[in-house]
């Protein structure tokens, strides 16, 4: 097995590794507050979604009927409910009575 050893010049490697400095100035504010967004946000729209559907969430009588009719009022966050096992439910229902 041979290596193939190129030589590039400055030119060919400016050509291949875009300048930092030439960066434009609107991209660097969209990554910047994509950067905020991302992390902050979501948890934040999260918490906020199964904040709203605290009351039908923690009563199970009430999540009884929503699986009677097709999940009308909590569809939508199921993806943020459905994987957690009973001992999870109990401790955001400590987390649900709090608030």
């Amino acid at each position: 097995m041979r290596c193939h050893v190129y030589a590039l010049h400055t030119r060919e490697l400016a050509l291949l590794v875009p300048n930092i400095l030439h960066f434009p100035q609107a991209y660097f504010w969209y990554a910047a507050v994509m950067i905020v967004v991302y992390p902050v946000g979501i948890p934040l729209l999260y918490a906020t979604l199964l904040f709203n559907q605290r009351h039908v969430l923690s009563n199970k009588e009430a999540m009884g009927r929503e699986a009677t009719n097709g999940f009308p009022i909590t569809g939508h966050i199921r993806f943020l409910t459905d994987p957690y096992k009973v001992m999870s439910m109990f401790i955001l229902k400590i987390f649900i009575n709090m608030a």
